[in-house]
């Protein structure tokens, strides 16, 4: 008996990546000036979508959230004493149980819990969300910051911001839709697995940006190489990039390349008026410790975030400490 199961392309990206898909082909509609009704119904949402874009701050590195937000009132119990049982941990012999040395208080109307250490982010609880159900079987710390990013512990899983850009896409056709940006002393541990795109297509990836003039290597034009010299290579390019895609129709590694060859051009403008945060008013500077050579380089970084926020970048990363980094 022949059975003929039809599947038509809005059924597939309504189901591909838990609805991820359709997201993505509203977004592209809605990019063209076509209605995209019916895609972004096909969607199921528990909730209306309020956030337009993420600034994610990875603090790599930073203090245990117990003695910052997540108090545990049993530690002082047992402060001093060894743990009773087996415990798996990286080294042979674990010390015994501490207590946290800070002081706790519970502020506004939820009476969140906050460290002594955060006075100042005390006085906003009620404006902030603190997940304390995370968990992690890793002990190390680049399996843990792939699990914080991708939810798998190895290497070959989409990050967040990866997803995040493939459902929603970008609001600014000269930008990326995923930045990242990282401390000036190293790379985090991970690397750049941490913002890979895996089975993901490839104009999902995160694209590094640095707190320079030039924010991407290799993006300014050569100066010996005239804008309509370069305009005409490109369209030269393009132009053999299609035939050849014409031959292998599908292939999304192509159509990706082709895709971060044009995004490339238009941000040759927008990416330096992006970092070029000498506009903005002595006040606001001072906001972001721009005046301060310790805070300069990170308060670049979130300066940064905000202008990619405000010309509709989707997702920024913004990693800070790590290994080496003192």
């Amino acid at each position: 008996m022949n059975h003929t199961f039809q599947l038509t392309r809005r059924d597939f990206l309504s189901r591909a990546g838990s609805g991820f898909g359709a997201l993505a082909l509203a977004s592209l509609l809605g990019d063209d000036g076509l209605r995209a009704t019916d895609a972004k119904q096909s969607v199921k949402r528990h909730h209306p979508a309020k956030a337009k874009s993420v600034i994610w701050l990875f603090m790599n590195g930073g203090p245990s959230g117990i003695d910052l937000f997540d108090q545990k009132p049993a530690l002082a119990k047992w402060d001093g004493k060894r743990f009773p049982g087996k415990i798996h941990t990286l080294f042979p012999h674990p010390g015994p149980i501490m207590r946290s040395p800070f002081k706790f208080r519970q502020y506004g109307d939820s009476g969140m819990t906050v460290s002594e250490i955060y006075p100042k982010i005390a006085k906003h609880v009620d404006d902030l969300t603190f997940l304390r159900a995370c968990h992690s079987d890793a002990q190390n710390h680049v399996p843990a910051c792939y699990m914080v990013n991708s939810g798998a512990t190895r290497v070959g899983s989409p990050g967040v911001g990866s997803w995040v850009t493939y459902g929603l896409g970008s609001g600014n056709r000269e930008l990326p839709g995923f930045v990242v940006m990282y401390d000036y002393r190293s790379a985090p541990e991970g690397g750049a697995n941490l913002w890979d795109t895996a089975f993901l297509p490839g104009e999902n990836q995160g694209v590094p940006f640095r707190p320079t003039n030039h924010p991407i290597l290799y993006l300014k034009r050569p100066p010996k190489v005239s804008a309509g010299t370069q305009k005409s290579q490109l369209k030269l390019l393009q132009k053999l990039n299609q035939l050849h895609l014409d031959k292998h129709p599908g292939e999304a590694a192509l159509e990706a390349r082709i895709r971060s060859f044009e995004t490339a051009y238009r941000m040759q403008i927008a990416a330096p008026e992006i970092v070029n945060t000498a506009h903005e008013t002595k006040a606001t500077q001072k906001l972001y410790g721009l005046d301060q050579k310790k805070c300069k380089p990170f308060g670049t970084q979130l300066l940064m975030a905000r202008r990619m926020v405000e010309r509709g970048v989707r997702f920024i990363q913004i990693y800070h400490g790590g290994w080496n980094n003192n």
